[in-house]
C-alpha cells in the first residue's frame, strides 16, 4: 500500500495480459454488430453493477479479465469455497460513499524545523504539509518581539523558546491523528461496518490475498473507536460559546439590576436620617446598594466562573468592579479569549496524539476490509443471482442446460463439441447449426462466448453442474454480415479466414452466417473446405447457416464424420403469431429454414394488412403455397 497523492491504494498501471484473446474481426461493412469483444462487455457491465463503490468497480474492471485457465480454475475454487453472506442498507451506504482517503493534512500552526531539511521533505512528499528549516539564531530572529500563537518547532531536542515545541516522533504522531481527525465520519462508520461483519473477515481476507498483498489484521475496534472521543471538546465549546455571549449577559444583568434597584425601597433611623442631612455623608447609603449588587452579581457571575473553570480556563473576575452599571473588565477578556485558543490547541493535540497512537496501517485495514468486501460481494451476488455453477476446463465443451444471461427467460440449451459425454454426439470438434429463423442460432453462438468468458474469468457458467469450457487461447466470433453483398465484402471476408488458418493457436471459431456475403452455392463449397482446413488444425468451431441441405450432400460425398450438422426446427405458429420451437438443436439433425412459417406469421398480422389491396395479400398467400408444396 501506499501513501500520498495517490492514496492508500496502489495504482495499477498495467493489468495482467490474458491469454484469452477476444479478437474482434470487424471490417469496413461486413463485420457490424455483435462480436465476442461487445459481449464480454455487456457482460462486464452487468458484474459492476453490483459494485458500490467507484475504486471497487476500477479494481474490478482492470483485475477481473479472462486469464489462462490455471489461474481461472483457482479464483472460481476460492470463489465457490468462501461463503455468501448478506450485508445491511447501513453497509450499502458506507460502501457507496467509500474512496480514496485524502491524505494531504493540514495544522493550524506554521510549521518550522530546527535543521532538518531531510525532515521538511518527508513532511510534504508524505502528507503536503510545508515546513520550514531553520537555524536557531533564525528562530531567536522571529520570535523577537513577538508572541507567535501559531507557529510550532519540530526539534530533536526541546529549546527554551516561547512557541509550541514537539520532538519528530510526536509530531508524526500528530500529523497521523489530524489524518484520522480529517476522516472522523468515515473511519467511525469502517469501525462499525467492521463491527457488523467482523465475523466475515476471514473470508474476505483470503479473498483479498489472492488478488493483493491482503488485508491486515482487524486494530481493537473498541479502543480505535474511544480514541475518537471528544474529552474536554464540549467544555471548551461551552467555554468559548460562553464567552461570545458576555456583552449580552452583561447588558441584561444591567437592566435586572436597574429595575431591581427603581423598586428598591431604603428605611432610615433618626440619628442615620439627621446624619446624612448634617454632613451630606452618603458613604453608608453607597456601601448598602454596593452589597446589595455585588451579592446579586456574584451569584450569576458564579455559574459562569465555574463553566470556565471546567474548561480549565482560570479567571477570578468578570467585572471592573460591582457597582451599577456593570462594565467588563477588558483585561480579563483578553485572558479568557487567549486561554481558549490555547486549550484549544492542547485538546487538539491531545486528541491528535492519542489517534497517532494507531499506525496508518489501523486505518488501512478497516479501508481495506470495506473494500474488498464491496468486490467480494458483488462478484458473490452476482454469480448466485444468475445461477453459476462450477464448471472444469477441457478439450472439450460440454454444456448442460446452459442459460444466457443477455436474455429475458432464457431456455437451457445442452450443447457439447469435442465430447462423448453427451448422448449421442461421437467427439466432433466441429459442428455446423442449421434451422429456423428466429429459432435461437445466433443466441446458442452467444452462449457458447458467455460461457467461455465467464469461466476465464473465474465466475462459474450458466450451466448445470458437470459442465466444461474449452481449454484454449483465443476466441474469434465472425458476425453475420448485414449490409448489401459485394466483392469487397467477400474479400475481406476471405483474408480474415486465410489468416486464421495461418496460425496453430487453440481457439474457438464461431461464424454465423457466412453465406451472407456470397453466392450460396459458391458459399456452400467454400465453407466446407474451409471446416476441412479447420479440421486439420484441431480447432474448435461451430458455424450457423441456411445451406444445410447444400453442405451435408458435400459431405456425404466426400464421406467425412468429423464435422456433424445440428439443427432446430420450428413446428408452426402460436396464437400469437410467434414460432414454435423449443430452441434446443437436435444432433446430427439437419433444420429447416422454414421461411413459409415466417411469411404465414406475416399473413396473420391484421394491423399489417389494413389499409392494402386484396390482390397484395392473394400474392403472399400464392407464394406461400408455393414454398410448401416444394417442401
Amino acid at each position: 500500500m501506499v501513501t500520498g497523492d495517490k492514496g492508500f491504494f496502489h495504482v495499477y498501471e498495467q493489468a495482467e495480459i490474458s491469454e484469452l484473446k477476444i479478437k474482434v474481426e470487424k471490417g469496413e461493412e461486413v463485420f457490424l454488430d455483435a462480436n465476442a469483444k461487445k459481449i464480454a462487455t455487456k457482460l462486464k457491465e452487468l458484474l459492476l453493477r453490483g459494485v458500490r463503490s467507484k475504486a471497487g468497480a476500477k479494481f474490478l474492471g482492470v483485475h477481473f479479465l479472462p486469464v489462462q485457465s490455471k489461474v481461472a480454475q483457482e479464483r472460481q475454487n476460492l470463489l465457490f469455497s468462501l461463503p455468501f453472506f448478506q450485508l445491511t442498507s447501513e453497509d450499502f451506504s458506507l460502501l457507496s460513499r467509500l474512496q480514496a482517503l485524502n491524505t494531504h493534512v493540514r495544522l493550524p500552526y506554521e510549521i518550522f524545523v530546527l535543521n532538518n531539511d531531510i525532515f521538511c521533505n518527508l513532511l510534504y512528499d508524505e502528507y503536503r504539509i510545508k515546513a520550514l528549516s531553520i537555524t536557531e539564531k533564525e528562530l531567536k530572529e522571529i520570535l523577537e518581539g513577538s508572541e507567535r500563537q501559531d507557529l510550532l518547532l519540530v526539534s530533536s531536542e526541546y529549546l527554551h523558546a516561547d512557541v509550541d515545541q514537539v520532538t519528530e516522533k510526536e509530531f508524526l504522531q500528530l500529523v497521523c491523528g489530524a489524518l484520522y481527525r480529517n476522516h472522523e465520519t468515515l473511519l467511525l462508520d469502517l469501525v462499525a461496518f467492521a463491527k457488523r461483519n467482523e465475523s466475515q473477515f476471514g473470508s474476505v481476507r483470503e479473498f483479498a490475498q489472492f488478488f493483493s498483498d491482503g488485508i491486515a489484521e482487524l486494530p481493537d475496534l473498541t479502543n480505535f473507536e474511544q480514541a475518537f472521543e471528544k474529552k474536554g471538546r464540549k467544555d471548551v465549546q461551552e467555554a468559548l460559546e460562553l464567552f461570545s455571549s458576555l456583552p449580552e449577559f452583561t447588558s441584561h444583568l444591567n437592566k435586572e439590576l436597574q429595575k431591581s434597584l427603581e423598586e428598591e425601597r431604603l428605611s432610615l433611623g433618626g440619628k442615620e436620617l439627621l446624619k446624612l442631612l448634617e454632613t451630606g455623608d452618603t458613604s453608608a447609603l453607597q456601601k448598602h446598594y454596593v452589597a446589595q449588587i455585588k451579592g446579586k452579581v456574584m451569584a450569576r457571575e458564579g455559574t459562569i466562573l465555574e463553566t470556565f473553570k471546567k474548561a480549565k480556563i482560570s479567571v477570578s473576575s468578570l467585572f471592573e468592579s460591582y457597582s451599577y452599571p456593570l462594565t467588563l473588565d477588558e483585561e480579563s477578556l483578553q485572558e479568557i479569549q487567549t486561554q481558549i485558543q490555547k486549550r484549544e490547541r492542547e485538546l487538539e493535540r491531545e486528541s491528535f496524539q492519542v489517534l497517532g497512537k494507531h499506525s496508518l496501517g489501523s486505518v488501512l485495514a478497516l479501508f481495506d476490509f470495506a473494500f474488498f468486501t464491496d468486490i467480494f460481494f458483488a462478484l458473490k451476488s452476482f454469480m448466485f443471482e444468475n445461477g453459476l455453477e462450477r464448471c472444469s476446463f477441457k478439450r472439450e465443451l460440454v454444456l448442460r442446460r446452459g442459460r444466457s444471461l443477455l436474455i429475458k427467460n432464457p431456455i437451457g440449451i445442452t450443447y457439447g463439441l469435442g465430447t462423448k459425454e453427451l448422448v449421442p454426439l461421437k467427439g466432433e470438434k466441429i459442428a455446423l447449426l442449421t434451422g429456423a429463423n428466429s429459432g435461437g442460432k445466433t443466441t446458442l453462438l452467444e452462449l457458447l462466448v458467455q460461457c467461455q468468458v465467464l469461466a476465464e474469468m473465474g465466475l462459474g457458467i450458466p450451466c448445470e453442474d458437470g459442465s466444461s469450457v474449452l481449454d484454449i487461447k483465443e476466441i474469434i466470433y465472425l458476425k453475420k454480415f448485414s449490409g448489401t453483398v459485394g466483392s469487397g465484402a467477400f474479400e475481406q471476408t476471405m483474408r480474415k479466414l486465410l489468416e486464421i488458418l495461418d496460425t496453430n493457436t487453440d481457439r474457438l471459431l464461431l461464424i454465423d452466417e457466412f453465406e451472407a456475403i456470397t453466392e450460396p452455392g459458391a458459399a456452400a463449397a467454400i465453407l466446407v473446405e474451409f471446416l476441412f482446413a479447420l479440421l486439420e488444425k484441431n480447432c474448435f468451431c461451430v458455424g450457423v447457416s441456411h445451406l444445410g441441405k447444400e453442405i451435408l450432400e458435400i459431405l456425404r460425398e466426400r464421406n467425412e464424420e468429423g464435422i456433424r450438422l445440428d439443427g432446430i426446427s420450428a413446428s408452426g405458429l402460436d396464437d400469437k403469431g410467434q414460432l414454435v420451437t423449443n430452441h434446443q438443436p437436435l444432433f446430427y439433425s439437419l433444420g429447416l429454414s422454414t421461411p413459409e412459417l415466417i411469411l404465414q406469421r406475416v399473413l396473420q398480422d391484421e394491423t399489417f394488412w389494413k389499409g392494402k389491396q386484396g390482390q397484395t395479400k392473394e400474392t403472399l398467400e400464392r407464394i406461400c403455397k408455393k414454398i410448401q408444396n416444394e417442401r
